[in-house]
């Protein structure tokens, strides 16, 4: 299958995720709580995101950055004015 080793680490984190919220919330967090609250908050989450990227992507695009201000390719901090870059 392509893309098999991604899968199984997007698999491996999943688990994770159970794990470490069955720790931290127990039964709770399957019974107590509202799953559809808790899933319509991680669809704002998720919806920020890619706003976010969406926004990283644009300035890109419109060379307001270069891909070496980018944290994720970088692991460090931009030291760029992005709050005096002009709007589009």
């Amino acid at each position: 299958m392509q893309y098999e080793k991604e899968f199984n680490a997007f698999v491996d984190k999943m688990k994770q995720g159970i794990e470490v919220g069955q720790v931290k919330y127990g039964d709770k967090g399957l019974f107590g709580d509202s799953q559809l609250r808790m899933a319509q908050e991680e669809v704002r989450d998720l919806a920020v995101y890619a706003f976010l990227t969406y926004l990283k992507i644009d300035m890109l695009i419109n060379g307001l950055v270069k891909k070496e201000d980018l944290k994720e390719l970088t692991d460090e901090t931009s030291i760029n004015e992005f709050e005096d870059l002009p709007r589009t």
